[in-house]
């Protein structure tokens, strides 16, 4: 029996977010038993496009506001005109009208505890609150690890039994070294600065790894 599934890419226009379904939709499509579909700004179709992948074009604004728009009003009508049988949203949440809805859970709500801008506090409110509402409709969730398993426990602890640990992959282009291959010691952070990537304390602990590394 094949499955149908509708990803929900409205949210992945840069980053993280756009790197994790580039990588993972061949992998979804080349299983057989799965048929799937892909809601995308229309103008970035081209982006998620590929072999056994069906891209539906969602007008969704450039903002916040009209992203969750579209999220809550044109994807249920979209998976209902395809019939799809899961709808995976890998953004914290996703449209609340569905009732087959797997979510993502990749953006921790504590962010808002060292956040100092308000228009930055607003919007992680608005994330923590919408990620809250799709927790408790959705059928299951995954978190990338048990630190944000437990965040996302504590704020929904109805939510506990559908909540399953999947840590992100790993491409093969990176690994440790062969036997005898020299290399040069460095740390490598790949990222917008935003406060929750956590660049603060990356500093303060290349800081102190130089104190017994001199060369990192």
């Amino acid at each position: 029996m094949t499955v149908r599934i509708l990803v929900n890419a409205l949210h992945a226009k840069s980053g993280g977010g756009t790197t994790y379904l580039r990588n993972v939709l061949p992998l979804l499509a080349a299983d057989p038993d799965l048929e799937i579909h892909v809601a995308a700004s229309a103008d970035l179709q081209a982006r998620f496009a590929g072999e056994r992948i069906k891209v539906h074009a969602v007008f969704a604004g450039g903002g916040m506001i009209a992203t969750a728009l579209a999220e809550q009003f044109k994807l249920p009508g979209l998976a209902r005109r395809i019939a799809a049988d899961v709808v995976y949203s890998p953004a914290n949440y996703g449209p609340l009208r569905v009732a087959n809805q797997v979510l993502l859970l990749r953006n921790a709500p504590s962010v808002i505890d060292v956040e100092k801008r308000p228009d930055k506090i607003i919007y992680w409110q608005a994330v923590k609150l919408l990620t809250s509402m799709s927790l408790r409709r959705a059928r299951r969730a995954i978190a990338v690890s048990a630190y944000a398993r437990k965040l996302f426990t504590d704020m929904v602890p109805e939510a506990a039994a559908k909540i399953d640990v999947v840590p992100h992959g790993v491409s093969t282009d990176f690994g440790p070294p062969a036997v005898g291959e020299a290399r040069e010691a460095f740390l490598l952070a790949v990222s917008d600065i935003y406060v929750q990537k956590n660049f603060e304390v990356l500093l303060r602990a290349l800081a102190r790894l130089r104190e017994a590394r001199s060369n990192l």
